[in-house]
């Protein structure tokens, strides 16, 4: 399964057939948090963005180290000097500990096809699925505020999986002066939550990706050349790539 991002979008591509991005779908089918909507009022669109960018590359950087951590079971913290990012990851790995967990799928991706359940074309990558001692866990990881949409991107991917019984689990890093600490929010998923999901799945307008302009080179005083790359073609490219790398 393929990932496709542009323009701050993404879309997943497999076997000839265009998913949803799971966060995609639940961001653009649920209203918008009260705080986060006055948090953009009385901030300037340059504001937002700055912000919005540097949220996103410390989510990813954290991202990234915990799933170093699971994979290999051991960080070089020597070479974090990132106070702020040490405590966090600190932080999560005593969630490890304090919730037993033993990782069964790191980074997974995983793929819904419509069905009456949730009528909408989905796929994303859970952070973790693993036991815990409370049993079987999806586990999602946060590098900001947990809120009720992270509930129903936790549905989604236990639709895709096929374990809608397990614990759904959103935990996010806190700030920590002593000892080590964490939020774990543990879903209570009822009946109505998953009629929402379903009618959140039957109203979504889903768009697959469309060509996008690559441009060649620029030359003075020289005609510019570029192309126009379909979103099938990039993928067909990145097979391409992938074939050769085995070859």
């Amino acid at each position: 399964m393929y990932q496709y991002n542009r323009n701050g979008k993404r879309w997943y591509y497999d076997q000839g057939k265009w998913y949803a991005s799971v966060t995609e779908f639940v961001k653009n089918s649920r209203p918008m948090s009260p705080h986060l909507v006055k948090w953009m009022k009385d901030n300037s669109a340059q504001d937002i963005d700055h912000t919005l960018a540097t949220t996103s590359e410390y989510g990813t950087k954290l991202h990234a180290l915990i799933e170093d951590l699971l994979l290999y079971e051991t960080l070089d913290v020597s070479q974090i000097d990132d106070e702020k990012l040490l405590r966090h990851l600190t932080g999560i790995n005593q969630f490890f500990v304090d919730y037993d967990v033993q990782p069964i799928h790191v980074e997974k991706r995983v793929k819904w096809d419509a069905s009456k359940e949730l009528p909408l074309d989905i796929a994303g990558t859970v952070d973790l699925v693993a036991q815990t001692n409370n049993g079987l866990a999806i586990i999602d990881f946060e590098s900001g505020n947990i809120y009720d949409a992270h509930k129903y991107q936790m549905m989604c991917y236990a639709l895709a999986l096929g374990e809608t019984d397990a614990q759904f689990i959103n935990v996010r890093p806190k700030e920590w002066r002593t000892k080590p600490t964490y939020e774990a929010k543990v879903w209570n998923v009822t009946n109505h939550d998953w009629n929402v999901l379903q009618a959140m799945g039957m109203v979504y307008e889903f768009e697959p990706p469309k060509a996008h302009l690559e441009v060649d080179s620029l030359h003075f005083n020289q005609p510019p050349t570029y192309q126009l790359i379909d979103p099938e073609q990039w993928i067909q490219n990145q097979q391409q790539k992938e074939t050769d790398f085995v070859i």
